[in-house]
């Protein structure tokens, strides 16, 4: 299969700037190669990976920037859902926010839909979603329309 792998590498390049440019400047982890590096790299790697491969599509990716830390020595994790289109490149569709404590346990979880890479929330917004003072708001809110 020939793919234009100087088109990939391209690609790949405005997805990591995209990334860079909301705050997510990390290390990720790519999934499913389980390879933990930056993005450009990464991304980069992957591509020199598909360019060789005889897999007709290039497969779901999922990205997890991890390691920012909040005051409550919990760790907030993006994961990145990523799919591929040979006419509009890599495009992010949909992100999940964690909030897990030191002991491994997820204290919150936020989940959107992207529907474009513009879309995508900023490191801090993203963050936000799942911090304390946002628990309290989507409880009361829940409790709310419970009555």
């Amino acid at each position: 299969m020939n793919r234009n792998y100087d088109n990939l590498i391209d690609q790949a390049e405005v997805l990591a700037t995209t990334l860079k440019e909301k705050g997510y400047n990390n290390l990720f982890l790519f999934r499913p190669s389980s390879m933990i590096t930056d993005l450009d790299n990464g991304l980069k790697g992957l591509a020199t990976i598909w360019k060789f491969s005889q897999i007709r599509e290039i497969p779901r990716l999922n990205l997890t920037s991890c390691t920012y830390r909040n005051e409550g020595k919990n760790t907030i994790n993006c994961e990145f859902g990523i799919d591929y289109n040979n006419k509009s490149g890599f495009k992010i569709t949909d992100l999940s926010i964690l909030n897990v404590n030191a002991k491994g346990l997820t204290i919150d979880t936020e989940h959107i839909k992207v529907q474009s890479n513009d879309q995508i929330p900023t490191k801090e917004q993203a963050n936000f979603l799942v911090t304390p003072e946002n628990m309290i708001k989507k409880m009361t809110r829940t409790k709310t329309q419970k009555m």
